[in-house]
């Protein structure tokens, strides 16, 4: 395990990590889930010793018998491009390991080209295979995969995977930095929600998802439609709950997932949201859905809806309740 406690990093004014406490057990993927300037950048390199922090400690366990062999995959490539393949390779690892991860990533073929004209996936791939021939006990994944199209994307997470579950690899502990939360929730065995310098919660993908702590946290997790206290009493008669309706206070806003919900077609004399657009989903319909007086809401259906009816709304998942964003 890798305990991060009280860290803090500021540029001039800036404080980019505030008082950072963080865990990463042995064996696992933890994956950190930040938008854009949450500090998640810096906190990789802090953990990765290239910049140092301005106050806190960085501690393994007491039993732990050698020093980590750390590295870090950056978005940016770590790569010299007047060399070959080969010799970027060489440099990192021994001659098995190298020709092992060049013919993981496909690029055994271009050993002898420069570094430099390899395509900008080709060179990201480079990069990748460099530090996994590196055989890293830990390793840091900072948006590594920027570059490579969905379906390499794919491939390359399930080498890194891959690796981490093999007896012949050293490799038992990844931190995951990425702001997908698709990606997130595929790697990860924990995750931990960065907002301003700090980590704001951590738990099981599932956990984060469906009882995110914050309204912040929620969307960084994905999709999810939030109404206010006023909103949500004003759509009372066509917005409702399957199971005891939550009584919010001033201040207070409700949030549930797209998926959460069911459509009932509304009977005569009753009022109700019409269908603006549906688009599909390789897992069912996404729906926006209007009202005059309401909020519009994304729904989720397996069927498409029929754009002709009037819909009530049922959220059938308990909805989760934050303080008013």
């Amino acid at each position: 395990m890798i305990h991060l406690q009280h860290i803090c990093k500021s540029y001039g004014k800036s404080q980019i990590l505030n008082q950072l406490d963080l865990e990463i057990h042995s064996e696992e993927v933890h994956v950190i889930l930040g938008e854009n300037g949450s500090g998640k950048t810096t906190l990789a390199r802090v953990l990765a010793g290239l910049t140092p922090s301005d106050s806190g400690t960085i501690t393994q366990p007491a039993s732990s018998k050698k020093d980590l062999r750390m590295m870090i995959m950056q978005q940016d490539f770590v790569i010299w491009p007047e060399l070959t393949v080969a010799k970027n390779m060489s440099l990192a690892a021994n001659h098995l390991d190298a020709t092992h991860w060049l013919k993981i990533t496909r690029l055994w073929e271009y050993r002898k080209t420069k570094a430099g004209q390899l395509s900008h996936g080709q060179k990201q791939r480079l990069s990748i295979a460099r530090a996994m021939a590196f055989s890293p006990d830990f390793l840091i994944i900072d948006e590594a995969f920027s570059y490579l199209d969905p379906i390499q994307s794919q491939e390359a997470r399930q080498w890194v995977l891959n690796a981490q579950s093999s007896p012949d690899h050293p490799l038992r502990s990844i931190l995951w930095i990425t702001q997908s939360p698709q990606e997130a929730m595929l790697v990860a065995d924990r995750i931990s929600v960065m907002e301003k310098g700090t980590i704001t919660a951590t738990g099981a993908p599932e956990a984060i998802y469906t009882s995110p702590p914050s309204a912040h946290a929620a969307r960084l997790m994905g999709e999810i439609n939030t109404l206010t206290h006023t909103e949500w009493h004003a759509s009372r008669d066509i917005l409702s709950t399957a199971e005891k309706s939550p009584l919010l206070s001033d201040g207070e806003c409700i949030g549930f997932r797209p998926e959460w919900t069911s459509l009932i077609p509304k009977q005569p004399g009753e009022d109700g949201y019409s269908i603006a657009k549906t688009t599909f989903s390789p897992h069912g319909y996404i729906s926006t859905l209007i009202h005059d007086h309401s909020p519009s809401l994304r729904i989720h259906s397996t069927r498409s809806p029929d754009p002709d009816l009037i819909y009530k709304v049922q959220i059938d998942h308990s909805p989760c309740l934050f303080s008013q964003p």
